[in-house]
């Protein structure tokens, strides 16, 4: 009995050193050693028995992806992905990597997608899933034009097309809205109660709330209020959302999450009601 827990230790020890080790290497740009060393990690975590293993092993699955991407290595990159969603990550975050962003219309994206949506789906038998489905899609709606945005920024695009994507961003930000409502509507903040444990269902709505019109956002601040003392969203998400709409009123916000930029790209805060109550509002909102 000692030696099998000293094996395990041994086991254990084994792949946390090296999904450490790989991360180190993947962070320094050596993507081949890294995919090595990761491929260590799923060796080592395939001696852990049913009680053993990481709920998290997906990240391993998703280091290897990101590495072969960044050696521009796509269909390994895919199949990493889909070892990835397998191995229990159904985010769409993991189709929202800056590297995929305009991959979405391809075909192993789709398939892919498909394959996440069905895992949701089954892990999650009471969940409303209609609602569900249409929150994960509005989410990749939401994230692909702003990334395409992003890019034809970085590229320094012509006005006329830029001029193009910025309409285009509100006019996706504009439906997605219009869908929400119903939705906000009939069940409030459709939290997990709702779309089940889902990280992309549960805080769709609250991005497509930051990117609504002003009216929107406070018609339905309180139900962002709800959904974070629920627990369903983060705090911070709640602090956000308050400060983002009393600086769009032009008044002082409460918690200091909202920044503008010069010319330069130097960051300043917009103004703080009371500043020295600062400290006290965070530890109450539990943000410090």
């Amino acid at each position: 009995m000692i030696f099998a827990g000293t094996a395990f230790y041994s086991v254990a020890q084994d792949y946390t050193f090296y999904t450490r080790q790989a991360d180190s290497l993947y962070n320094r740009g050596h993507y081949e050693k890294a995919v090595d060393t990761y491929k260590q990690a799923v060796n080592a975590h395939s001696d852990f028995n049913a009680t053993e293993k990481d709920p998290f092993f997906w990240n391993v699955f998703e280091g290897i992806m990101n590495c072969y991407n960044n050696m521009l290595m796509t269909d390994s990159a895919y199949k990493y992905m889909e070892e990835a969603i397998l191995n229990g990550n159904t985010s769409y975050q993991i189709f929202t990597n800056n590297q995929f962003y305009s991959e979405y219309s391809d075909p192993r994206m789709q398939k892919l997608m498909t394959l996440s949506d069905s895992l949701y789906v089954l892990n999650n038998p009471d969940a409303d899933h209609e609602v569900g489905l249409v929150l994960r899609h509005m989410m990749i709606s939401d994230h692909k034009v702003r990334q395409e945005m992003e890019m034809m920024e970085v590229r320094k695009t012509g006005k006329r097309k830029m001029d193009s994507i910025y309409a285009e961003t509100i006019r996706i930000d504009s439906m997605n809205m219009i869908q929400l409502i119903p939705i906000f509507e009939k069940y409030g903040y459709p939290g997990s109660k709702v779309v089940g444990n889902d990280y992309t269902a549960i805080t769709t709505p609250l991005i497509v709330l930051q990117h609504a019109d002003l009216k929107y956002q406070k018609k339905y601040y309180r139900l962002i209020k709800k959904a974070a003392i629920a627990g369903d969203i983060p705090m911070f998400s709640f602090a956000f959302m308050t400060d983002q709409i009393l600086v769009a009123m032009d008044k002082k916000q409460l918690y200091g999450t909202q920044y503008h930029y010069d010319e330069q790209g130097r960051a300043t805060k917009y103004p703080i009601k009371n500043p020295k109550q600062l400290h006290k509002r965070l530890a109450k909102a539990n943000l410090e």
